[in-house]
């Protein structure tokens, strides 16, 4: 009785195991969805599991189809724009506040540096 319930119970863990290529899908398809969303530490945690794919992808590579290693890689390369996305998002917001910040900070740095009578007896605008 015993042999059979780990046979029932080997059959649908194989039914229902996802394989490489389908659990990286789901990872990035998750990824690309809600990246915008993702705290540092989301991204840290995103992050250690492409780690975790990208490791056992190179245990497995050898075994897998060339279709297969290409749908992988292109995933890979889906998650990493997503990455860059983030990035550059996250660069503009900070040109954004330093542009914001800017004009002040240059009126300061004039004022000390001595030079605000200067500028102000020549016409000339900082901001």
């Amino acid at each position: 009785m015993k042999k059979l319930i780990f046979l029932i119970a080997a059959v649908f863990c194989l039914a229902s195991c996802k394989s490489l290529p389908e659990r990286i899908e789901i990872f990035v398809s998750d990824v690309e969805a809600n990246y915008e969303n993702y705290t540092e530490l989301d991204w840290a945690e995103k992050d250690q599991k492409m780690a975790e794919f990208k490791l056992e992808y190179a245990k497995k590579a050898d075994k897998l189809s060339q279709y297969e290693r290409d749908y992988i890689n292109k995933a890979f390369g889906r998650y990493d724009a997503a990455v860059a996305k983030t990035k550059v998002g996250e660069a503009v917001s900070g040109v954004k506040e330093l542009l914001k910040e800017a004009g002040h900070y240059i009126e300061g740095l004039v004022e000390g540096l001595g030079q605000s009578d200067t500028l102000a007896t020549e016409g000339n605008s900082v901001l």
